[in-house]
């Protein structure tokens, strides 16, 4: 390790509740206990918050330039959470303070956008003076220049908090024991919200072949009248039961119960690890995963779930696990393990200070070439469209 630990962390806007900026100063605070000394640097404040003292605003060039003239820094770190122009942003700012002073610390950017947000926020100049992209809960599947980075220099994680889940104590109670069914029957079972529901979700379920009876639970289903309630009042039996969201024990309680849970989501949702798939995982309920691409790297196929390519697939590993209770034992107990041992609460902290620590041993490496042609069509993306899509709007609401 370096002699000198000095590494500074970057955000735009501090607040106190963002997302970015708790991920941010919760990486400084822990990278301290790892013998780092960490600068917290903004460009603002949220108006109007009392933000904590060692958040230090330097908003203009001359002052970076004096901070690195005083501060030896081997890292610079960016939590990057929306868009903004180079010259208005912290990290533009600290690139021209640099052309100022004889350093080259390793840079490194971490992408913290939203998966649903449908535009990107990186740019090539942001990418350009990277050592390092790191994106979290597969930003990238929204990011058009994605893939004109060499994989060496970019990287992704999840951010898989447990702490808002059940307590360890608690959540014994409903770690699944016993994977041998003790009915006659094979409960699947889903969670998540309704808008996360395809409507063929039943059409699927009612073409798995199980040597038991079959059950379907459906977690998130409003009491009011809405299409999935008019399917199944069209049916005959009572093979699918649903209930609206739940208090998390019950919840627990319900997904604990589950033989194996169907986990569809339509591809175009950019949905991370959401709380009904960590909770089948916790209590190591086995998971066939298909739909949005969002939530695959946080398996192994074959292994901690099944990852279906299509629609026969989804059916045919269902069928697999149905028929199969040592199966769904082996992955349901594997994916309890690969989700305690990948991510414990401070998972993505020591994942963050073991890519910095890579790129600190590396050789500078050359900066990224992004073809002019891929320049302009982000530049369209990120500006013409949308100025598109709202003269679009102004027009339709002045005819009307």
């Amino acid at each position: 390790m370096e002699k000198t630990k000095n590494i500074i962390i970057l955000i735009d806007v501090y607040s106190n509740n963002g997302g970015a900026s708790k991920v941010a100063m919760t990486y400084a605070r822990k990278l301290r206990e790892y013998g780092y000394n960490t600068f917290f640097v903004c460009n603002n404040v949220l108006h109007g918050e009392k933000c904590p003292n060692e958040v230090v605003v330097m908003n203009s060039v001359q002052n970076l330039v004096q901070f690195f003239r005083k501060n030896v820094i081997v890292a610079i770190h960016y939590f990057k959470a929306k868009q903004l122009l180079k010259e208005r942003s912290i990290f533009g700012k600290v690139i021209e303070a640099l052309y100022h002073v004889d350093v080259t610390p390793k840079i490194l950017i971490t992408v913290c956008q939203q998966p649903s947000y449908s535009r990107a926020i990186l740019t090539p100049y942001e990418i350009k003076h990277s050592d390092m992209l790191i994106f979290i809960d597969k930003t990238a599947y929204n990011d058009p220049i994605y893939n004109f980075i060499p994989k060496d220099r970019k990287c992704w994680m999840y951010l898989l908090a447990s702490k808002e889940m059940l307590q360890n104590a608690e959540e014994d109670k409903f770690v699944k024991k016993n994977y041998v069914s003790d009915e006659s029957t094979i409960v699947f079972g889903r969670g998540s919200t309704l808008n996360k529901c395809p409507k063929d979700v039943i059409t699927l379920y009612d073409k798995i072949r199980s040597s038991q009876d079959k059950r379907f639970v459906i977690v998130g289903v409003p009491e009011e009248q809405n299409w999935l309630t008019n399917i199944i009042a069209k049916r005959e039996g009572h093979d699918i039961i649903t209930y609206p969201l739940l208090p998390i024990k019950e919840y627990a309680e319900i997904v604990g119960s589950f033989d194996i849970m169907l986990y569809y989501i339509p591809k175009s949702s950019y949905s991370s690890i959401d709380g009904s798939l960590r909770m089948a995982f916790r209590l190591g309920v086995p998971v066939v995963l298909y739909g949005s691409p969002a939530i695959q790297e946080s398996v192994i196929h074959g292994s901690t779930a099944f990852i279906a390519k299509n629609k026969e697939e989804f059916v045919y590993y269902a069928e697999l696990l149905a028929n199969d209770a040592s199966l769904r034992e082996k992955i349901g107990r594997n994916a309890r393990k690969h989700y305690f041992d990948d991510a414990p609460d401070e998972y993505w902290v020591v994942k963050h200070k073991n890519i910095m620590e890579k790129v600190l041993k590396e050789v500078n490496n050359n900066s990224i070439h992004i073809p002019l042609i891929v320049s302009v069509k982000i530049y369209f993306i990120k500006n013409v469209s949308w100025a598109l899509e709202a003269l679009s709007k102004v027009i339709i609401k002045f005819c009307r």
